[in-house]
C-alpha cells in the first residue's frame, strides 16, 4: 500500500513540473530553449576553451577549485541535512548537505556522492540548473539538469517562477511534519529547521542545530562549532554561519521576486502586442489593465527590496568575520564609503535597508517598463512622497541614507533623481 502510495504521488509531481514547465517554455519566455547569460555557462565556455583548468582534490573533488572560478567564498558555507535533494539518500543529520553562494550562484555538494550541484540566476530565464559528476582523470562537464531540479524550484514556494528555495523543517510537538519558506520576513523563532547554525543569536532562539527536533527547547544555540554534531573534517570549514543564512535567506526571496516580476511583465507585453494587432491599436499601446498587472508584481519587488515586514532582531546577532569580510568584497560604496551591504544585525540585517540585489545583472535585465516603474516607487518613498504602512519601519535618516547612497552609485537611475 505504501509503495502505491508512493508511485502516485511520483506521478503527480511528475504531471506537475510537466505542466509548470510547458507554461515557462511558451513564448516569449521560452524556458528551456532560450538563449542563456550566466556566470555557470561562461564557466562552461572558460572551460571549454581551456581558459579555466578545474583541479581535482581527493578530498573535496572539484568544489575548491570550482568555488574560486565562480568567486563564491568558501566562508559562505551553510549546512542542511533535510532530505531535500534529489540525492537526498544521502543526506542525513551526520552527513548534511554543504551550500555555497555568491549574488548569482550556488553550489551545493554532498558527501558519499560523486555529484556536484549547481544553481544560477539567469539574465533572460530565472534560476537555471547543473550538475557536474565529479571523476578524477576526466574532463570536468557540467550539464543543465531541469528534470530533477524543477519538481521542488518551479513551484507555488519560489514564486511560480524557476527559483531558488530555502526551507525550515521540523516536527512540533504532536511528531506533525512542519515546513515554512524562509524570507526575512520569518519569525526568526521559525528559522532554520533542520539545518545547523552556528554564531551567536543573544536570548533569541530558532530552530537550528536541532536534531529531534518536536518542539523541544533549545539546546544548541550560540556555538562556533559544529565538531559536536558532524565529522567537520568532510568540509571545507567548521561552520554553518547565521550571518551567511540570514543573508542567503533575504537574497533568494528577492531573486524569486524580480524573476516573477521580469516573467510577468514579459507575458503581458507579449499579450498586449497580440492584442494590438488584432484591434488595429498602435504599436506599444498598453492597456490600463495590463499597466496594472505590470505594477502589482513590481510592488512586491519594491516592497521587499526595502525590507518592508521585516521580522525584527529583539538581540544581537553576530557569526563569521571571514564571511562578512568577503562578502562586503564587491560592496558598491558611495562616496562617503557607505553599501547597501553593510551590516547592522542589532535591530535588522543591514544598516541601509534597501537590497544590495538592485545592482545584479538579475535586475538591471528587468524590461525597462518594470524597471522605471521599480526606480519612480523607490524615489516616491525615499524622498517621502509615499509614507505609506509598508513603509513605517523607514526613518527619515535610512531614507535620506539610502537615497544618498542610491544616487552615487546607481548610475541608471533616471533624470528626476
Amino acid at each position: 500500500m505504501k509503495f502505491f502510495l508512493l508511485i502516485i504521488c511520483l506521478v503527480l509531481i511528475s504531471s506537475l513540473n510537466t505542466q509548470a514547465q510547458i507554461a515557462f517554455d511558451y513564448p516569449p519566455l521560452n524556458y528551456s530553449t532560450a538563449p542563456l547569460k550566466n556566470d555557470i555557462e561562461e564557466l562552461i565556455n572558460k572551460i571549454t576553451d581551456k581558459k579555466v583548468n578545474l583541479e581535482f582534490d581527493d578530498k573535496h573533488g572539484y568544489l575548491p577549485t570550482i568555488l574560486k572560478a565562480l568567486n563564491i567564498p568558501e566562508s559562505s558555507q551553510v549546512l542542511v541535512f533535510s532530505k531535500t535533494s534529489f540525492q537526498k539518500e544521502n543526506i542525513d543529520k551526520q552527513n548534511p548537505r554543504a551550500l555555497y553562494f555568491n549574488e548569482n550562484s550556488y553550489v551545493g555538494k554532498v558527501n558519499n556522492s560523486n555529484v556536484l550541484e549547481f544553481a544560477v540566476i539567469d539574465e533572460n530565464v530565472g534560476a537555471v540548473f547543473y550538475t557536474l559528476e565529479q571523476n578524477k582523470g576526466k574532463i570536468p562537464e557540467i550539464k543543465r539538469n531541469n528534470d530533477d531540479c524543477l519538481n521542488c524550484h518551479s513551484g507555488a514556494r519560489t514564486q511560480s517562477v524557476p527559483g531558488i528555495l530555502l526551507r525550515s523543517i521540523f516536527l512540533d510537538k504532536s511528531d506533525s511534519l512542519k515546513t515554512s519558506v524562509i524570507t526575512h520576513r520569518s519569525p526568526f523563532e521559525e528559522r532554520w529547521g533542520s539545518w545547523y547554525v552556528t554564531g551567536n543569536t543573544g536570548n533569541m532562539e530558532h530552530l537550528g542545530n536541532r536534531i529531534d527536533s518536536k518542539g523541544q527547547k533549545q539546546k544548541h544555540k550560540n556555538i562556533n562549532s559544529l565538531k559536536e554534531f558532524i565529522d567537520t573534517e568532510k568540509y571545507l570549514l567548521d561552520q554553518s554561519d547565521i550571518i551567511a543564512l540570514m543573508t542567503l535567506e533575504h537574497q533568494v526571496h528577492m531573486s524569486n521576486l524580480i524573476t516573477r516580476a521580469d516573467f510577468r511583465t514579459r507575458i503581458t507585453l507579449h499579450r498586449q502586442d497580440g492584442l494590438n494587432k488584432r484591434q488595429g491599436h498602435d504599436d506599444g499601446y498598453i492597456s490600463e489593465y495590463a499597466l496594472e498587472e505590470i505594477h502589482r508584481n513590481c510592488e512586491s519587488v519594491v516592497k521587499y527590496m526595502l525590507f518592508s515586514e521585516e521580522a525584527p532582531l529583539k538581540d544581537k546577532v553576530s557569526g563569521s568575520e571571514e564571511f562578512v569580510k568577503n562578502f562586503q568584497k564587491n560592496a558598491v560604496k558611495d562616496s562617503q564609503g557607505r553599501s547597501l551591504k553593510d551590516f547592522n544585525c542589532e535591530t535588522r540585517l543591514f544598516e541601509n535597508p534597501l537590497s544590495y540585489m538592485i545592482y545584479t545583472d538579475q535586475f538591471n535585465s528587468l524590461p525597462d517598463i518594470a524597471r522605471e516603474y521599480i526606480f519612480k516607487r523607490l524615489h516616491e518613498v525615499l524622498t517621502g512622497k509615499d509614507n505609506s504602512e509598508p513603509f513605517k519601519h523607514l526613518t527619515p535618516v535610512m531614507k535620506k541614507n539610502i537615497y544618498e547612497i542610491l544616487k552615487d552609485t546607481k548610475k541608471d537611475l533616471p533624470d528626476y533623481w
